[in-house]
């Protein structure tokens, strides 16, 4: 997923409430390149508006992806993990 529209579409795809994303931010603390691979390692923030005037919904985390270069120098994500983490009580 890349980018905020397509944040929207997956967010939007459980049918229950569709979301506006207004914010999708990350924060790369580490990238290493060996031949045709990478990975990185970082922090995430988002924010999104329910259509339907809800509460907003506010999420950051941790995330690790790995992308392969492609024979036209093209980088795709190959993997991705993240994990949200969790609210301050």
């Amino acid at each position: 997923i890349v980018g905020i529209d397509e944040i929207e579409r997956w967010l939007n795809q459980s049918g229950e409430t569709e979301y506006e994303v207004t914010k999708y931010e990350h924060n790369f603390e580490e990238r290493k390149i060996i031949c045709n691979w990478a990975f990185e390692w970082g922090t995430y923030i988002s924010a999104a508006v329910p259509k339907d005037n809800g509460p907003p919904v506010r999420s950051s985390g941790k995330l690790l992806r790995i992308l392969k270069r492609n024979t036209d120098g093209e980088w795709k994500v190959a993997r991705a993990i993240w994990n949200v983490d969790r609210k301050k009580e």
